[in-house]
């Protein structure tokens, strides 16, 4: 039984096509119970006349080795959730890119996708222009930018301690 992405990768009209030399998807295993690949290589049958390569961004070790020399006619399509996005923006040398960066959502929240006013039945949808300038906190001197929220886990920190320091108390007694 086909999931909901592949329904909608199937059934859903691609729209105009542009002129496109590669065409780069990256898909995050872990992401929409790992029905990320499954989307993915549906996906890449809508780029008949494109040089297409469907890959596993969890195995790309430098983002910014890859899309390095990247140009107008490339493009890249992130398969995935909003962390997808979050781990690829935050790895990239620069925001303001000369390729096409797309997103296709196959996570199980896709907060980013409602936020930017956007349907699956939009996508891939251009995201260059919402990348350029994101929100950004610097934590231990490292800069990070985000597309729907920032979590820094002080809130699990606590939580934790003072259930840390009630077990130490019981096992003391």
């Amino acid at each position: 039984m086909l999931t909901k992405i592949l329904k909608r990768c199937l059934s859903a009209p691609f729209g105009r096509r542009s002129a496109m030399k590669d065409v780069y998807i990256l898909y995050n295993p872990k992401s929409g119970d790992g029905r990320s690949r499954d989307a993915a290589l549906c996906l890449s049958k809508k780029y008949p006349d494109a040089n297409v390569e469907v890959l596993d961004a969890t195995r790309i070790f430098d983002f910014k080795k890859f899309t390095m020399g990247l140009d107008e006619r490339t493009s890249i399509i992130l398969c995935g959730g909003d962390g997808t996005i979050n781990y690829f923006i935050n790895n990239i040398s620069k925001r303001d890119i000369g390729y096409g960066l797309f997103y296709y959502p196959t996570g199980s929240g896709n907060d980013f996708l409602r936020d930017i006013g956007k349907t699956p039945d939009d996508c891939p949808v251009r995201i260059n222009e919402y990348v350029k300038s994101l929100p950004s906190v610097t934590v231990k001197d490292k800069r990070y930018s985000f597309i729907n929220g920032v979590g820094f886990g002080i809130d699990g920190y606590w939580e934790d301690n003072p259930i840390r320091e009630a077990r130490k108390e019981l096992t003391l007694k």
